[in-house]
């Protein structure tokens, strides 16, 4: 069955736009662009989303910001709910509906009516950000609670800070104990009394009064012999017997949870030893506890997962995809479910099932499906937050892996509406046809996105099973990409741009990958993944082997050569625009490649004695993450973890000028006239330099971590940017800026 789209309304709460181009008017593209930015192409990836306790309000929180939808009138009410660079951790409705709160990374919570879209208040978190954030049942309180287990209550009419518990926490010495956190949860009820859960060095549980700091109980394991308590599973926890063996192990208690009324928790630990960066050791078990006689109820594998009905009378004991449900009270189990996805709802009294076929909802109380609805809705891999259930258990919201989000009433099975949203998985390449009319998007979950740059609109998605990089052929009639299908080989494929069918494809044997991740000391960081590139002109691939890189002729199929000794650990690359030179990183130097020969020189950076020395003792890093070569191809730039930009002229092989960054620079590319060199760092910044006086025209700030994808349109007039998926933040925008050239 094919749902209409609503017709949808926009409203910018915090920006307003005037004048828009008559191609982006009115539409999410150009809603609270960072300046310097003239689109923005994908709404970004799916962090969370919950309906609100009337049942009229949708809120998804992506990483590009907060879109509230109003599903009562159909309306898309606040588009986009956007800080700084920064998404929200937390997100929660009051109970009348009427509030979201937010918690971001910035430290700050800020508190929005759903009405109107007016940020109402805004106050500081210093010890932020939050593991939790949550209304008290009368939505007089807003209560917050931080990974070090410190609770704050705010006055949600002022902003007011009512209180501050800390649950004081063992100290832990930490030349003992490096890397070790101590785990804690908390309960407030209706009367505002809290309850805080904290485990203990010596791998109890304690129960204590927040407001005195009293502890009530203490919850200590009576036996590791799971059999012999109330709540079992198929397959009881067992520790290894190397535990044991193998010297002095400590129960180390590293999740706590309460159930949301409060009466039960959930612990999970480990059997730790210490080593000098941090420990070693193997899971412990998954245990439940009766919070008010300190009953031990079970103890289950650390793999599994535990979730809550809303009224916490109902769990389910999950493995993967699948789940047994038990009663609380009458410690019983009573019912299971294979091969699918649960979610509970609110109040409850309802489960929503999901499997590939479609969905049926449960009743707990009577233990019987009271509805089956058979539409294929498309199977939701990545997150549990792709579908969610209201409260009162009448809508179920989901969100597949096209960026398509449904909404569905339960009772009759009818589609509310279908929304056509733009969401997006985290890009990983990136490529603009030659026309300047088409940018070409890969994805993580293997969408390759074709975007018509005129209106910034999706003209289609062509789906594969991984994409690692893009090439438009130069009649742009076609286009090529090239990921990973196993952990040793990649497939190249050809694809017809205007059916989006497959034309060719051929497979590269014993192929690398890379999956590395490195933090810097100014709190940014970066990944690498890729291993493979194409010459820009198409008819090259360079992919790394266990034997070297091979260099592929793409066009005929064709391994032409092996460039040996080319081993690092972090991978940079750039070809010539006619292929014919490949440079690699090679540490803190380039090697240059004749692609066809395998004949090569080198580039080093020149550090001087006093840089040398530094580097020596590990104080100072040279190692390169970023290389470009200008359309020319006379000229290489290369960029890394020195916060430097060295030029190079290839001819003379001569050190031209070098070019400072503030942070660990990451991504390079080279306008296709050669004037303008724009560079992207650790922090989100792009920086763009003239080339001819190293002049810095401008700096654009619309990222949140490290730039990972920079291109330009063929005629130079737009640059397309992407940023990358780990760091301080966690941050993936799952969105493209595209971003006006400065005149030079």
């Amino acid at each position: 069955m094919k749902s209409k789209l609503s017709s949808m309304f926009l409203t910018l709460i915090i920006f307003s736009t005037p004048f828009l181009p008559n191609t982006f008017a009115q539409d999410y593209t150009q809603l609270n662009l960072p300046e310097g930015a003239k689109a923005r192409l994908g709404k970004g990836t799916i962090i969370d989303m919950q309906l609100s306790p009337d049942n009229n309000r949708l809120v998804i929180s992506t990483s590009a910001g907060i879109w509230l939808y109003d599903v009562s009138i159909k309306t898309q009410k606040v588009p986009l709910i956007k800080f700084g660079q920064q998404y929200a951790s937390h997100i929660a409705f009051s109970p009348d509906s009427k509030t979201l709160a937010l918690s971001a990374y910035d430290k700050t919570i800020r508190l929005w009516n759903t009405d109107n879209g007016v940020n109402r208040l805004k106050f500081d978190t210093p010890d932020g950000p939050f593991k939790s954030l949550k209304f008290s049942p009368d939505g007089k309180t807003l209560i917050g609670q931080n990974w070090q287990g410190a609770i704050w209550l705010w006055d949600t009419t002022n902003g007011e800070q009512l209180i501050a518990f800390n649950p004081n926490l063992p100290k832990l010495n930490p030349r003992k104990y490096k890397n070790w956190n101590l785990a804690a949860d908390f309960y407030v009820d209706h009367t505002g009394d809290i309850i805080i859960a904290v485990g203990n060095k010596d791998g109890t549980i304690s129960i204590r009064n927040g407001k005195t700091n009293r502890e009530i109980r203490k919850l200590t394991s009576s036996t590791d012999d799971s059999p012999s308590l109330p709540i079992q599973y198929l397959r009881p926890f067992s520790p290894d017997p190397d535990v044991w063996d193998g010297g002095p192990y400590i129960k180390w208690v590293n999740t706590l949870y309460f159930a949301p009324d409060g009466k039960t928790l959930v612990s999970k630990a480990d059997y730790r030893r210490a080593r000098w960066d941090g420990w070693e050791g193997q899971g412990g078990p998954l245990e439940l506890w009766d919070v008010s006689t300190g009953e031990q109820l079970a103890v289950l594998q650390w793999r599994l997962n535990i979730s809550f009905s809303g009224d916490g009378k109902t769990f389910a004991i999950s493995e993967g995809s699948d789940h047994v449900l038990w009663d609380i009270p009458s410690r019983r189990k009573i019912a299971e479910f294979q091969d699918v996805k649960i979610r509970f709802s609110g109040d409850g009294k309802t489960l929503a099932i999901i499997d590939s076929s479609g969905y049926k909802i449960w009743d707990i109380t009577t233990q019987r499906e009271t509805v089956k609805h058979s539409q294929l809705i498309e199977w939701l891999e990545t997150s549990p937050e792709r579908f969610v259930l209201s409260h009162d258990g009448t809508i179920l919201a989901t969100a597949d892996r096209n960026g398509i989000l449904a909404l569905w009433e339960t009772q009759n099975t009818k589609q509310l509406r279908c929304l056509l949203t733009g969401y997006t998985y985290p890009f990983t390449a990136l490529a603009f046809s030659h026309d300047n009319k088409t940018l070409a998007s890969g994805d993580v979950a293997g969408n390759i996105r074709l975007w018509d740059l005129n209106s910034g609109s999706k003209r289609s998605t062509i789906k594969t099973k991984s994409i690692e990089n893009l090439v438009f052929t130069k009649d742009d009639a076609t286009l090529i990409s090239e990921g990973k299908i196993s952990k040793s080989e990649s497939n190249i494929e050809v694809w017809n741009v205007l059916t989006g069918e497959q034309i060719d494809v051929f497979t590269a044997p014993n192929t690398s990958r890379n999956d590395y991740y490195i933090g810097f000391g100014d709190g940014t960081a970066l990944s690498i993944h890729h291993t493979s590139m194409f010459s820009p002109n198409g008819e090259k691939l360079a992919i790394e082997t266990k034997g070297g890189i091979e260099i592929w002729d793409v066009p005929i199929h064709k391994h032409l050569n092996t460039l040996t000794q080319v081993r690092s650990r972090f991978n940079a690359w750039a070809f010539t625009p006619d292929g014919k030179i490949l440079a690699v990183n090679m540490g803190s130097a380039v090697r240059l490649w004749n692609t066809q020969t395998g004949k090569h020189f080198t580039l080093k950076i020149l550090k001087g004695w006093r840089n040398k020395l530094l580097e020596a003792f590990r104080l100072l890093e040279f190692r390169i993450y970023a290389l470009a070569f200008a359309s020319d191809g006379k000229t290489l730039a290369a960029g890394g973890q020195d916060k430097k930009i060295y030029l190079w002229d290839i001819s003379t092989k001569r050190h031209i000028t070098t070019l400072k960054h503030e942070y660990a620079v990451s991504k390079l590319a080279f306008s296709p006239d050669g004037k303008i060199l724009a560079s992207g760092d650790t922090s989100g910044k792009i920086h763009l330099w003239e080339f001819a006086t190293g002049h810095l025209l401008t700096m654009y700030n619309g990222h949140g971590n490290y730039i990972s994808g920079l291109s330009f349109t063929p005629d130079g007039k737009t640059l397309a940017s992407v940023s990358g998926g780990s760091g301080s933040f966690g941050y993936n925008s799952g969105t493209i800026l595209l971003w006006d050239m400065p005149s030079k």
